[in-house]
C-alpha cells in the first residue's frame, strides 16, 4: 500500500490535478484501518515548491460492509447484476457469470447484449420510472452461448460507488417452464388417449351389443316355443348370461363417459313400476334356482310417477340386486323405497 500511495503522490506532483487512492494503515494497537485519500496538487507561486493538499477518510466500516455484501452476493443461487445508468454492467455475481456469461465476462458488457427481446431494457426502465421498482417481471435472456434463458427479474434503483445504478436479480425458471410444457404435453396426450379409449369402448360396446341384442331377442322368441325342461334351463342360463354381459357393457361405457366428463343424466317423468318390473324380471331369472324370496317394500306415500333418469336408476338397482343375489343363498332380498 505504501508504494501505491507514493505513486499517487508523485503522479499528482507530476501531472497536477486530483488523485484518489485507497490504502491501509497499521495502528499502534496492531489493528488495520482502511483509508480513502484524496490529494490535490497546488502549483508553486514565485518559484516556490509545489504543494499537496490531502484529506483522508476512514472507510473501514464501509470496506467491511462491502466484504459482507460480496460474500452474500457470491453465495446467492440466483443471478445478480449491477448496471450503471447507461446499461453497462458494473458487477455480476458468480451465478450470473455461470448462467449468462459462461466463458465471456458479464461485467463490462452492456445489458442489451444479454436481453433476448429488442427494447427490453427500455421496457424495464419504463417500469422503474413508473413504479420505482420491478417485481417478478418475466424476461427472456440470451446467454453468451446463444441459449435462451427464461427468467423472472426484480430490479431496484440503487447508488453504487456514489453513482446511480440499477440492481437486478434474475431467477432462472427455464427448467420450471420446460417442466410445465412437458406436463401440458403429457396432459394433452393423456386426454387424447382417453378420447381414443372412449371411442374404442363405444365402438366395441356397439359391436358387441348388436349380436347380444339378437341373442336376447331370439331367446325371448325361443322361450315362447315348446321346450323340454332341460332346454328351458339352458335357455334361462343363456338369457341370464346375455343380460349380465349387456349390463357389463353398459357399465364399461358409463365409466368411459365419466372419465371423459360426458355422462349425461336425464331428467324426465317415468313410471317407477316399469323400472321395478324390469328388475323383477332380471332378479327372478337369477333367483329361480335359489330358495330366496324377492320382496319390494314400497312406502304408500311414494308416487307412481317420478322425475329423473329411469335408465340410471334401473342400472343402479340392478347392480345392487345382482350383488345381493350373488351373495344370498337363502332367505330374502328386500328392496325398500321411501319418500
Amino acid at each position: 500500500d505504501r508504494r501505491s500511495v507514493t505513486d499517487a503522490l508523485r503522479k499528482a506532483m507530476r501531472d497536477g490535478g486530483d488523485m484518489q487512492v485507497d490504502f491501509r494503515i497499521c495502528r499502534p494497537d496492531r489493528s488495520t484501518r482502511y483509508i480513502y485519500g484524496a490529494v490535490t496538487a497546488i502549483p508553486a507561486a514565485d518559484d516556490g515548491p509545489d504543494q499537496l493538499i490531502g484529506v483522508n477518510w476512514d472507510i473501514t466500516q464501509r470496506k467491511a460492509a462491502e466484504e459482507q455484501f460480496r460474500k452474500v452476493l457470491n453465495a446467492l443461487p440466483v443471478a445478480v447484476v449491477i448496471s450503471d445508468a447507461d446499461g453497462k454492467i458494473l458487477l455480476a455475481n458468480p451465478q450470473a457469470q455461470k448462467e449468462i456469461g459462461g466463458d465471456t465476462p458479464v461485467a463490462g458488457n452492456h445489458t442489451d447484449v444479454f436481453y433476448a427481446k429488442e427494447k427490453q431494457r427500455e421496457e424495464i426502465l419504463a417500469i422503474l420510472q413508473r413504479q420505482g421498482k420491478v417485481v417478478m417481471h418475466e424476461v427472456p435472456y440470451r446467454s453468451s452461448r446463444g441459449e435462451i434463458i427464461e427468467g423472472i427479474l426484480s430490479a431496484l434503483p440503487i447508488t453504487y460507488n456514489d453513482e446511480p445504478a440499477v440492481l437486478g436479480v434474475v431467477v432462472n425458471i427455464t427448467e420450471r417452464r420446460n417442466m410445465e410444457r412437458e406436463l401440458a404435453r403429457a396432459k394433452e396426450q393423456a386426454e387424447e388417449a382417453s378420447r381414443f379409449k372412449g371411442q374404442f369402448l363405444a365402438n366395441m360396446s356397439h359391436e358387441i351389443r348388436t349380436p347380444m341384442n339378437a341373442i336376447v331377442g331370439l331367446g325371448h322368441l325361443l322361450s315362447r316355443t315348446s321346450l323340454t325342461p332341460r332346454q328351458q334351463d339352458y335357455l334361462g342360463k343363456i338369457q341370464i348370461s346375455a343380460h349380465s354381459l349387456l349390463t357389463i357393457i353398459d357399465d364399461i361405457l358409463d365409466f368411459s363417459k365419466i372419465e371423459a366428463g360426458q355422462l349425461r343424466i336425464e331428467q324426465i317423468d317415468f313410471d317407477i313400476d316399469e323400472v321395478l318390473d324390469n328388475i323383477t324380471t332380471l332378479a327372478g331369472t337369477r333367483l329361480a334356482e335359489k330358495p330366496v324370496e324377492f320382496i319390494y317394500d314400497i312406502d304408500p306415500d311414494v308416487p307412481s310417477r317420478l322425475h329423473g333418469d329411469p335408465h340410471r336408476l334401473t342400472q343402479i338397482l340392478t347392480n345392487l340386486v345382482g350383488n345381493a343375489t350373488k351373495f344370498t343363498s337363502e332367505g330374502g332380498i328386500i328392496v325398500g323405497i321411501r319418500k
